[in-house]
């Protein structure tokens, strides 16, 4: 049984949605949201790069946010190009 939004808020600091399609899960889902392998979105997970866009339910399960992934990209994108 899944648990809803309103249910994984309250339980976690989980970056959740009330809008369904913003949800991404699992880190292969993750990865194809910002171009990484599996083990890459695990590592930046375990060091804390997706912070607020990424939270892990479970033992091994990884739930994201859309939006929140396209605004770190963005900015850590923008790092770049500045430095």
């Amino acid at each position: 049984m899944k648990s809803s939004p309103a249910q994984l808020r309250e339980e976690s600091s989980a970056p959740v949605s009330d809008d369904a399609d913003d949800l991404v899960w699992g880190a292969k889902n993750i990865g194809s949201e910002i171009n990484r392998s599996v083990s890459q979105v695990y590592y930046l997970f375990g060091i804390g790069a997706l912070d607020g866009a990424v939270t892990k339910l479970g033992h091994k399960t990884l739930l994201g946010s859309r939006k929140r992934l396209r605004n770190l990209v963005t900015l850590n994108s923008k790092k770049v190009s500045a430095a």
